[in-house]
């Protein structure tokens, strides 16, 4: 019932890989299980719980590291380099024992000069293979990183709107930054630096058994300590650092948000509270890490007791047996047993390092092989379509039900309408109605649970997503804007480049239709999330983006919600000047946009309570948009009654 078992059952959502060796630490620890009942609550959460590996890292973890790396060639040319460093390093120790031999000796031999000569050639060689290894390494902890962070990032591009909806920001960013930067600057490093002292400390010990095969006998049980101090530390360490990454998730989380809630932390005099949650959030992640510090210091203070306890047992017996060997392989023996102190605890904490370190590379994997993803870009009825459809904007609703996860209610249940082609419709209805869930379902950012629509005769879920969403046009409540030029901007699939339009005069004419004349230039720079706009601005910009696509269908969702009432009614005339013959689907809280459209959709609790001419509804006392209207005061009542009075004969 400490801090840290408390620690471990909050942050400890897990999903077991392999059975930890018995009696390790991690054995010990209960395990985390979910039942019938948390399953259940996890359906009904916002916010998905985020899930944490246990056990042994997979070897396929490893494996799909290396194979990222992609060349075998340099995997192969690394190798080898490795392989004559050490041999070299031997070759310079046996010099220099021979070298003392040679001079004890009564013979004649070569001078200081020849000796001191080829040991510097033999170093200098060291030298020039470690870099030339290095360097291999580098290329191939580049490539991988790459790779894993590309794949990432497209598994992540792909996913749907439900994913980004469940998953907070500073998860997502977690790992693009820290996993990814461990890839990038520490892995590889620590991997090479596992190998190195791996293969040094098996050389040390061969020349030891070689030389002095008494010392054999001895070594088995020291070594076997070495793998019992290995274990606990592998099991704890590991566990520990993949504690540590998930608790570090929500201060990604809560940093994000707090930058975009910045204003209105300020306004409401919030800084304080949300210093608290911060300060709260590092100090849970700092729970787990201080014991991870504390594991390696306990680590490194009995991996150097048995270090140096193999130093004074070669010592010993060197003077012991001091008559059957000469002092340049005693000299040669003790090196080597002293080095391996230190080398010795270098490859344990290396490896165990490395593996906690691939639980970067595993946490990546989780994305790129576990993350839900959207239909296909592409599918082989895209070529079926003509180069100009939708050519009518005829949009059929039927039977449509749409639920944006399993276990909630549908926001949209048995949803049936036709749309004719031109016809301009306003969507009304109170707020969790569904307006807005029916535009996600045509766009394909949310599946139909059932039922299907149809675009001038084609169903829309038998195409690929980015002819669907490439030949509709939206106007979206909350604009996106990119860094860069405002050209890019208004054009930003435009090919050849992101600074490439067809036709500047057509750019300036579709800004002049929104007003933006005076107030934008084309070459003027866009700051990210276009911040040095005001959010007016950018309805507009993405109203000119439409304006230049010309598309068929037209979905406005609020596309006048952020500005003031001159401009909306200026927006208003371009809508009916510039998308005369669209099919135009409106939603509007401001009534007043959507009075003389053709006909209006009144949403209630999912369904189509009623779709008819606006003035039709206003003669129905029990009608949504009826209610709506006249709770909006007289005049600005009387004001709708008269443009729905105006409004042409629907089409037929």
């Amino acid at each position: 019932d400490g801090a840290f078992q408390k620690l471990l059952t909050q942050h400890g959502s897990m999903k077991d890989t392999e059975e930890d060796s018995e009696g390790s630490p991690a054995a010990a620890t209960p395990k985390i299980a979910k039942s019938k009942t948390a399953k259940d609550k996890e359906l009904g959460r916002l916010v998905t719980t985020e899930t944490k590996e246990s056990g042994s890292v997979k070897s396929g973890v490893l494996l799909t590291y290396l194979k990222a790396m992609q060349s075998v060639p340099t995997a192969a040319f690394v190798v080898i380099m490795f392989g004559l460093t050490q041999l070299i390093a031997v070759m310079s120790e046996w010099w220099l024992a021979y070298w003392a031999d040679e001079t004890e000796s009564s013979e004649e031999g070569h001078g200081t000069d020849f000796y001191l000569g080829l040991y510097v050639a033999i170093a200098m060689s060291t030298g020039i293979t470690t870099f030339l290894r290095q360097l291999g390494v580098l290329s191939l902890s580049l490539a991988a990183s790459e790779k894993l962070h590309d794949q990432m990032w497209e598994a992540v591009l792909r996913c749907p709107l439900s994913f980004f909806q469940s998953t907070p920001v500073g998860r997502v960013t977690a790992r693009f930054a820290r996993d990814v930067d461990t890839i990038d600057q520490t892995l590889a490093d620590t991997v090479t630096r596992s190998l190195t002292t791996s293969s040094t400390a098996f050389v040390s010990l061969i020349i030891i058994a070689v030389i002095a095969p008494w010392f054999a006998v001895g070594l088995i049980p020291l070594l076997y300590m070495y793998y019992r101090i290995m274990q606990v530390y592998r099991c704890s360490s590991r566990e520990l650092k993949r504690l540590h990454a998930v608790t570090g998730s929500p201060i990604y989380a809560n940093f994000s948000e707090t930058l975009m809630g910045l204003d209105s932390i300020r306004a409401y005099g919030a800084g304080r509270q949300f210093w608290h949650k911060c300060h709260g959030l590092v100090n849970t992640s700092s729970r787990a890490y201080f014991p991870l510090k504390m594991l390696e210091r306990w680590v490194a203070l009995r991996l150097e007791m048995v270090a140096n306890i193999i130093t004074m047992v070669v010592c010993i017996l060197c003077v012991v047996q001091r008559g059957s060997s000469s002092a340049g392989l005693a000299g040669l023996i003790i090196y080597r047993s002293v080095s391996i102190t230190s080398i010795l605890g270098f490859m344990v904490r290396a490896t165990i390092e490395s593996e906690n370190q691939l639980t970067a590379v595993e946490r990546i994997m989780e994305y790129i092989k576990s993350l839900p993803a959207e239909a296909p870009r592409v599918t082989s009825a895209d070529g079926e379509l003509s180069s100009d459809w939708p050519t009518k904007g005829e949009i059929e609703f039927e039977n449509l039900t749409v639920t944006y996860r399993s276990g909630l209610e549908p926001a949209l249940q048995d949803v049936s309408a036709l749309v004719r082609g031109g016809e301009r419709v306003g969507v009304v209805g109170r707020t969790g109605a569904g307006k807005s869930t029916l535009m996600t379902a045509l766009f394909r950012l949310v599946e139909p649970s059932s039922g299907c629509i149809r675009i001038d005769g084609v169903d829309t879920a038998t195409l690929g997503l980015h002819v669907l969403r490439s030949r509709l046009g939206i106007v979206p409540q909350d604009p996106v804007l990119f860094s860069g030029s405002v050209r890019f901007n208004l054009e930003p699939l435009a090919e050849g480049g992101a600074e490439v339009s067809s036709n500047d005069a057509r750019l300036v004419e579709a800004i002049e239709q929104v007003g933006l004349k005076e107030s934008v230039k084309l070459d003027d720079n866009v700051a990210e999330y276009g911040s040095n706009f005001s959010a007016g601005q950018r309805q507009l910009m993405c109203m000119v983006r439409c304006i230049l696509q010309k598309p068929r269908v037209l979905v406005l969702d609020e596309a006048t919600s952020s500005v003031d009432y001159v401009t909306d009614s200026m927006i208003q005339t371009t809508i009916r000047t510039a998308f005369g013959p669209c099919t135009v689907l409106t939603i509007a809280h401001r009534l007043n946009t959507i009075a003389d459209s053709n006909r209006i959709m009144c949403f209630d609790a999912g369904r189509i309570q009623d779709f008819d001419s606006p003035l039709s509804l206003l003669e129905k006392p029990g009608s949504i948009y009826y209610e709506l209207v006249n709770e909006m005061g007289q005049d600005a009542a009387d004001g709708i009654k008269k443009a729905a009075q105006m409004v042409a004969v629907p089409l037929s």
